[in-house]
Parts: C-alpha cells; structure tokens; sequence
C-alpha cells in the first residue's frame, strides 16, 4: 500500500504537458473550422437569396396563370405579339411578368423575372396551352374510334374519325375524313365544368321532378352539383339555367320537356335520354363514363329543336347511341352508333362563339390551361 501511494505521489504533473498538447493541436483547428462556418453561412445566404428569388419569379408566373384562368377582362396577346404585366414585389424582389404567343405556335410563353436589390435575378419560363375543344364542333360527328351509320339516316355535315366507318345512310353536304384525334385529358374537361359549380353545396336529392312546370313557366334547374346519381322526372316543363354536374350517372324519364338553354350537363357516369322525353333549344350532354360502360350516352328523344339551335352529344370514352325521333340539330363526339328514325337527319352548322358552354380559345373565363414546360433560368 505505501509503495502504491508512492507510485501515486511521484505522477503529479505528468497531466499538464498531456493538456498543452491537446489545446495546441486544437488551436490548428479554430481558424479552419471559423472559415468552414463562414463559408457555409455565405454559402446558405446565397443559397437563400436564390430560392427567395425562386419563389418571387413563380410568383410571377401564377399570377399570368390566374388572369388567363379567371380574369374576364384580360384579352390573351394574338400570335407574334405579348403583353407585359406591372411590376410587384414580393419577398423584397422586383418582378416582371409578361406573356407572348411567338408566331407560329399554339400555345404561349409566361416569362417572369425576379430581381434583388444587388442586382441578382431569377427568370422563370413557362410554356401553357389552353384546353381547346373547338375542333371538335367542326363535323357532325367527330370519332376517336369508329362509326356506324344506320340506313335512312342522312347527315349533313363532315364525319371525322379514327377507326373505321360502316356507313349504311347518307352523308350530304360534308364527306368522311379518316384521320387522328386529338382527345383532352379527362381531368381538364372535368375541371372545367366543375369550376362552375364547385361553390355549390351538394344537390339533396337523386331526382328532380319538372311536373309543375309549365311551358310558360318552366322548373328551373341549376346551376347544380350532384354527388351521386341525378333523375329528371315528371309529365311537365324544366329549364337549365346552369350547369349541371353530375358525379354519377344521369338520365332524363320518358315525360319531362327540357329546354337545355345554352347550358351543360356533365355525368362523370352514363347519360340516357329515354324515348318519350323531349328536347329544346342548344346546350352539351357530355358523359365521361368513368366505369368503361360500352355505350355511354344512350339518347333517344322527341326533338323540338329549332333549326338554328345546336346539341353537341359527347362521350369521352365508350359509344353514342343516337336514336332521336325527328331532325337533330348539332354533333356528336365520341365513338358513334348513329341509328335514327327513317326520314330523319342530324343537321350540322357551324356554331357563333360563346353560343355553347364548351371549351374554347375565345372564352373569356374559366378558360383551362395546362403546362407543357417549366424552365428555371
């Protein structure tokens, strides 16, 4: 024990020599490791700067996206011309955006340009087009798929397709033309419509009934959002006066009268028309036929159309069955079963701008557009 104490009492001191190494050895490492800190935050401060920068020239962008979508009053620059926007700031960066259609081209480019006080700027560039479905009101049937025309039926006007054709009728005034498609996404048709709807509290009931409605005095019906399955019954008079959109299938019973009124209706299901029911003025019908029924308008009504009205009939996938009892006036889009009754015909004409509630480069609201590129420069 006293020659461990010994041993003990003879190591005093041998610490310090070991400490003064250390903190040399670590005095190298301070100014290293206070230019790596100082770096890094010039570094994150930069970076920062960048991504501020970022997110005041996308700003920009939304901003254009948001006229073109929602502005009424903003008039889209015709092809080789543009329009440039006020200035804002945002995120204390100078914006600039503009937007140009260059000759040549369909869509249009969206630039906007984010600038800081010393000078460093970020320009975002984006090229969108617009949902545009005119084409398609341009035939009297447009087909991604096939045609079959039933005998004694006449179509004046163009038939526009894809597939193939079994024409057993007559086409005057108009000729068939075999050739592709151009077919929107489905969520950009849908999303056109159910903008016009979305602030609208879901419709109650599966069935409207128009039995107190006189020709007079028509049941007013829309604009109106349905989650699930609509029904228009009753031996009287309706009238849309918006659009109707439906998240399941709709279908009109073989007694009402509906005057369609310029408006829309839009199934994400099936549409059947029942024979005995009767249609009036101008308007769209369009099912989407989520669940890939084989037909997905199944329209067979007494017409009551006046010949400078216009029905557009479409099917995004599956089949049109058009069986009308009297001359129809408008189009049919879609895969088309067109089977009418003898001595009857489908008149197409061409159709004025803003007459229908459809998807077009002329409209002044709600217009859908999509992004095709977007470049960080």
């Amino acid at each position: 024990m006293k020659l461990l104490k010994t041993l003990l009492r003879n190591q005093t001191g041998q610490a310090l020599p070991t400490v003064l190494i250390l903190l040399l050895l670590g005095g190298f490492f301070v100014v290293p490791s206070l230019t790596l800190m100082s770096t890094s935050l010039n570094a994150n401060r930069v970076v920062e700067g960048n991504t501020l920068e970022l997110y005041a020239a996308d700003a920009g962008v939304e901003k254009v996206l948001w006229h073109i979508r929602h502005d009424g009053d903003f008039t889209l620059p015709a092809e080789g011309a543009g329009h440039s926007f006020p200035q804002f700031q945002i995120n204390d960066k100078t914006v600039e955006p503009s937007i140009t259609r260059n000759a040549g081209e369909e869509g249009y480019r969206i630039t906007s340009t984010a600038t800081s006080d010393d000078g460093d700027s970020t320009t975002v560039e984006s090229y969108v087009e617009l949902l545009d479905l005119s084409n398609f009101l341009d035939s009297a049937i447009t087909s991604n798929g096939d045609v079959e025309i039933s005998p004694n039926c006449t179509i004046s006007g163009n038939v526009t397709y894809s597939g193939t054709i079994d024409n057993k009728g007559e086409i005057i005034d108009g000729c068939e033309i075999n050739e592709d498609t151009v077919w929107p996404d489905a969520e950009d048709l849908t999303y056109y419509y159910w903008w016009q709807v979305k602030d609208l509290s879901p419709y109650p009931s599966d069935t409207i009934s128009v039995a107190d409605g006189t020709e007079a005095d028509p049941v007013s019906i829309g604009p109106l959002y349905r989650d699930g399955d609509l029904n228009i019954a009753g031996n009287g008079y309706g009238r849309l006066d918006g659009t109707v959109y439906v998240t399941g299938d709709f279908a009109i019973a073989p007694n009402p009268t509906i005057d369609l009124n310029g408006q829309t209706i839009l199934a994400e299901g099936t549409v059947t028309i029942q024979p005995g029911a009767s249609l009036r003025g101008s308007g769209c019908i369009i099912a989407m036929n989520k669940n890939n029924e084989t037909v997905a308008c199944d329209i067979q009504p007494n017409m009551e159309q006046d010949t400078d009205d216009f029905v557009l009939i479409m099917a995004y996938t599956g089949a049109v069955f058009l069986k009308p009892n009297g001359d129809f006036y408008g189009c049919v889009v879609g895969e088309a079963l067109v089977d009418m009754q003898p001595n009857s015909t489908l008149y197409w004409r061409e159709v004025g701008e803003g007459e229908l509630n459809f998807p077009g480069e002329d409209d002044t609201s709600n217009r859908v557009v999509k992004i095709l590129t977007y470049t960080i420069k």
